[in-house]
């Protein structure tokens, strides 16, 4: 019986906290005492305790056993919470853990020496322009060739194009689009380098 006036009195201080701007306040009192120390889940149950007093508006007897059923209905809504949060963890990482595999198509470009900077950027722009044409093409980047190794053979520009699978590649490569591209850069480079490979993680 002790325990449950206690539980009570806990009760009627959070009904004064949750009457006044609870928002500004580091939590409810008890007796002049601030009610500090409690776990998320004990204040999930005060206050679900709380709204539980607030249905039974019976004699005094009564408004004791809300108290116990809003601690309960606390307990459950606690395991609620944590199942779903351990759920979403679980999920992201197994999502971690078996990344979807891509394939990158690689095209590196030596252009020839009389090819103007003018017609090199008008390649790069209709490259660039592709996957706004092509819908397997799922992923794009391009860039120039800034190694300090001297490796490069003379190649200078390279592009990367992502598809999910070799279908999304064979569209690609008998898309109309990318007929119309060829045509572009076929008389201005002097080399050309192509490179698939499947993502590994």
């Amino acid at each position: 019986m002790e325990n449950q006036q206690q539980n009570y009195e806990r009760i009627q201080a959070v009904n004064s906290f949750v009457a006044t701007d609870a928002s500004h306040s580091p939590g409810p009192e008890l007796n002049g005492r601030r009610l500090v120390g409690y776990s998320w889940c004990q204040y999930l149950g005060l206050f679900t305790s709380h709204f539980a007093t607030k249905v039974f508006t019976m004699p005094h007897v009564t408004r004791v056993n809300s108290v116990n059923l809003g601690w309960g209905l606390g307990a459950i809504l606690s395991t609620l919470m944590i199942a779903g949060i351990m759920s979403q963890t679980s999920a992201a990482d197994k999502a971690g853990t078996k990344p979807e595999k891509l394939l990158r198509h690689v095209v590196l470009y030596k252009f020839k020496s009389e090819a103007t900077p003018a017609q090199i950027q008008e390649v790069v722009d209709a490259f660039s322009a592709l996957p706004s044409k092509i819908n397997s093409i799922v992923g794009f980047e391009r860039g120039t060739n800034v190694s300090e190794e001297n490796k490069s053979e003379g190649l200078t520009h390279c592009f990367v194009v992502t598809f999910r699978d070799t279908a999304g590649r064979a569209t690609y490569l008998k898309h109309p689009a990318h007929d119309e591209y060829v045509k572009v850069v076929k008389d201005r480079r002097e080399k050309v380098v192509v490179f698939d490979y499947w993502t590994e993680g």
